[in-house]
């Protein structure tokens, strides 16, 4: 026949922890620990407090969202990317000792050897020709100019990237140097 065990008392008669056992030996009150209680947690959050910290969360990444404008990122990027082609159209021109002639056309700049040869530069690392458009919404002026073997350019020239606002990349004519 088995035995009930109530909830205050283990199966081997080790007393719960909120009732003192009686010292076998004297009438001192011990208090023993049961090994199978559980304990609580000291550290960590609350089930509360994480939703409170995801809600505030949400709400400030929403603000943050729609005070993202892409047009402006899109305008300094290709901005960017305008500065990059010239300074590498003119690194190639002093590296390879040869010209390389900078078109700007149709919202795109493009890289390519004048005649007598008449290639265009291949965009590494691939075979494609190097060509660059402009995102939507994101224009430049025409423009074309060729970097000697030397590096410097046959005129001066100042390109004009226009989204939200206008950027100026400038190519001085002496030197080439480009900002």
């Amino acid at each position: 026949m088995r035995r009930e065990v109530s909830p205050k008392h283990s199966w081997r008669g080790i007393r719960h922890p909120a009732q003192p056992a009686r010292s076998p030996r004297s009438s001192e009150t011990v208090t023993r620990v049961h090994r199978y209680c559980p304990r609580r947690a000291s550290g960590g959050f609350t089930l509360i407090e994480l939703v409170v910290t995801i809600v505030i969360a949400s709400v400030l990444a929403a603000f943050a969202i729609a005070r993202i404008d892409r047009k402006a990122f899109d305008t300094e990027g290709y901005a960017n990317q305008v500065t990059s082609s010239v300074r590498y159209a003119q690194k190639l021109a002093v590296a390879q000792r040869r010209n390389v002639t900078v078109t700007v056309s149709g919202n795109s700049i493009s890289l390519s050897y004048p005649a007598p040869v008449s290639l265009p530069v291949l965009l590494p690392p691939s075979t494609d020709p190097y060509v660059i458009n402009a995102p939507t919404g994101v224009t430049i002026g025409n423009v074309s100019f060729t970097f000697d073997a030397l590096g410097k350019p046959s005129a001066g020239a100042t390109l004009t990237v226009t989204g939200d606002v206008a950027r100026t990349i400038t190519v001085e004519p002496e030197t080439g140097y480009v900002h």
